[in-house]
């Protein structure tokens, strides 16, 4: 609903009659009580209305806490108003919405990116309605309430299916305080609504939710860090409602857990036995090392040391990770970098590099930790200290690293002692090589050698072969062809006496020259000369183009043939295909790239939908269809993986606009 910026293009004060109506129908969808304490009929509200849609944003206006986006409002049919509480509100009232969500560790990136939120990323689902425990009502109140109602039967019909389908997302954070107590909070990340599992059967009320193995559980409507978010002021003012729980204490011990504790896990989630292991298994941990409180830790073991140390958080200010990622960088760059290295992605510099080194004594580096926060502004900041060229090459839609001063880094005397290569443990190693085999091609690449060269094509270059008494036949590169025609004005003293790198032309040398106006007059002698720049320029059209391709690691007597014309490029096309964005890879066959085995590897690095078309749009060849546009990133895997040199690879856009022209290299 909001992954794209919007356009604000009215703005207007809600009366007190609309407040009226939007409390009326947030008080029949939401928890009645939490709706009371983020909104009221005195509240100062404004309606901001979007171009080009019916959608709107109600803003809270107050003294404290300045202009906050509450509820995004979605005209549906039949001028029914949907409303979706916004992070913000959440925030101030995290149990407004009875139908919570919870993620595993590390599925709200997905959401964070747009995604919608599938099942198998869900720890668990609870549903927490709050009734009212207010005193005794009055008649009054009795009279009021029957009122309201009545009102609210009316809405009934219109909200019913609605308001089983909004849900919320929380997201488990860890918290350290000053004291250096680490603690866990769950807080909200993404609001949206429920998707049936079928569409044969009919949404399931929220009470009756079952965890299901497969498929989309949420269609995410609005997300943390959207445009929405980006609408406000960006602050996190977290509720005390949300609770704290204590992980792990600052002497690096863990709490003990009461008996009432696990009986309130197992209770909720009486399916889920893994809570009340983990529960058991903290309160073994904290008997085995009793000695902890007294301070000494000599009874403890090699194993519990280990899992101590990896537990231990180390506070570090975002200017001492500044001052790390910058030697790291430093000591990268002088020891690791060279030149026939670059141009280098910073993606690269990262992972090959930066992030396989830690230090001795202020360890591993961690760019969330440091102002910079990405890679990217990292970069900018040394180009700013003339260390390093960062810019754009053509045909790259994004900064590289181009070149390295090296003497201003020895001016800079940035230290980089101490710095070694990160130990991994067993488990580490083994997924690494478990990910490098996925990862990886099944055969042995490269499985050919291809190598261009020419033969004389024409009777005006075969007149200057046969008056040296060369071989024409033979196999010729482009720098022998211009050593024959050196040698050629050598022997027969062609060489112009007062200009240099000028030939004087005869006959032949005359027919060599593709372009009249590079032939001058000598005012002297009257001879007709011309500069050796000139004749060895158009060499090429006199010239037939043939490659060898030369199969490796067989054993058979048709290891080599012979091809005329040059060396086919591998074409990696962009293009438009049923309304979809697509990446082609064209004539890897000349290579004798398994296709099978090209999509395998493709598929991993990219993670999207690769598939081998055989005849598709106007293409009659076998060929890769990639989902998306990938054009660097399949490039770089046609180099690094199957070895195909980067000056036979043509990148082309045939995307339409002024920011897709198409490009050719």
């Amino acid at each position: 609903m909001f992954k794209k910026k919007f356009k604000v293009s009215g703005q207007t004060l809600v009366a007190n009659k609309d407040k009226k109506n939007i409390l009326n129908i947030l008080k029949n969808l939401y928890n009645e009580p939490e709706v009371e304490k983020l909104l009221t009929t005195h509240s100062d509200v404004r309606q901001d209305k979007l171009t080009s849609s019916k959608d709107s944003i109600y803003t809270l206006i107050s003294d404290e806490e300045g202009e906050i986006p509450i509820l995004a409002c979605h005209e549906a049919k039949g001028n029914v108003l949907e409303l979706f509480p916004s992070i913000y509100a959440l925030f101030k009232v995290p149990h407004l919405i009875p139908t919570v969500f919870h993620l595993k560790t590390g599925v709200e990136s997905f959401i964070i990116n747009g995604a919608d939120l599938m099942w198998p990323g869900i720890e668990r689902v609870e549903y927490n309605p709050i009734e009212d425990d207010s005193q005794e009502e009055t008649k009054d109140d009795k009279g009021k309430r029957a009122a309201q109602k009545r009102k609210q039967k009316k809405l009934s019909k219109h909200y019913d299916s609605f308001k089983k389908e909004v849900a919320v997302v929380f997201q488990k954070q860890y918290i350290v305080d000053d004291e250096g107590n680490t603690y866990r909070q769950e807080i909200p990340v993404a609001i949206g609504r429920r998707v049936p599992n079928s569409s044969t059967e009919p949404l399931c009320n929220p009470e009756d939710i079952t965890k299901q193995s497969k498929g989309v559980a949420v269609q995410i409507e609005h997300f943390f860090l959207d445009e929405l978010w980006n609408y406000g002021s960006q602050q996190i003012n977290i509720s005390d409602e949300i609770p704290r729980i204590l992980v792990r204490n600052a002497d690096g011990t863990i709490p003990s857990q009461p008996e009432e504790t696990k009986e309130e896990v197992t209770e909720e989630n009486p399916g889920d036995e893994e809570a009340t292991e983990e529960l058991d298994q903290q309160e073994n941990e904290a008997e085995d090392n009793p000695t902890v409180e007294s301070g000494t830790q000599s009874g403890q073991a090699d194993g519990d040391f280990e899992e101590e140390k990896n537990l231990d958080i180390k506070e570090i200010t975002p200017e001492e990770m500044d001052d790390l990622i910058t030697r790291n960088f430093m000591f990268c760059l002088v020891r690791h970098v060279k030149e026939n290295q670059l141009p280098m992605e910073p993606s690269k510099l990262q992972g090959d590099l930066m992030f396989k080194y830690e230090h001795s004594e202020d360890g591993k580096i961690d760019f969330k930790k440091s102002s910079f926060k990405k890679i990217t502004k990292f970069l900018k900041k040394m180009k700013q200290k003339k260390l390093i060229s960062f810019s754009k090459l053509k045909g790259v839609d994004h900064e590289v690293i181009t070149g390295i001063n090296r003497k201003a880094c020895e001016k800079a005397k940035i230290p980089i002692a101490g710095f070694r290569k990160v130990i991994q443990t067993e488990d580490e190693e083994e997924e690494k090589k478990v990910e490098e085999v996925k990862g990886a091609p099944n055969k042995s690449y490269p499985l050919v050698e291809i190598t261009q060269f020419y033969k004389v094509g024409s009777k005006e270059l075969a007149a200057v072969f046969e008056d040296i008494k060369e071989d024409g036949t033979q196999p010729l590169s482009i720098d022998d062809c211009r050593e024959i025609i050196s040698k050629y004005i050598e022997q027969n003293e062609l060489e112009h006496p007062s200009r240099r790198n000028n030939a004087i032309l005869d006959p032949n040398l005359v027919k060599l020259v593709k372009n009249k106006n590079d032939i001058k007059t000598d005012p002297k002698t009257g001879q007709s000369i011309a500069n050796k720049g000139a004749l060895f320029k158009d060499i090429e059209i006199f010239l037939r183009p043939f490659h060898l391709v030369k199969r490796l690691n067989v054993v058979s007597k048709d290891t080599e043939k012979v091809k005329a014309g040059y060396i086919p490029k591998v074409k990696i096309v962009i293009e438009k295909f049923m309304n979809k964005n697509v990446t082609r890879i064209l004539s890897l066959e000349t290579w004798e790239i398994d296709f099978k085995d090209a999509c395998h590897v493709l598929q991993v690095k990219l993670a999207v939908g690769v598939s081998v078309c055989q005849k598709e749009k106007s293409y009659s060849s076998e060929h890769i269809k990639i989902q998306g546009i990938h054009p660097e990133r399949v490039e770089n895997i046609l180099i690094e993986e199957f070895c195909i040199p980067k000056k036979h690879i043509e990148l082309i856009n045939t995307l339409k606009g002024k920011k897709n022209k198409a490009k050719k290299r």
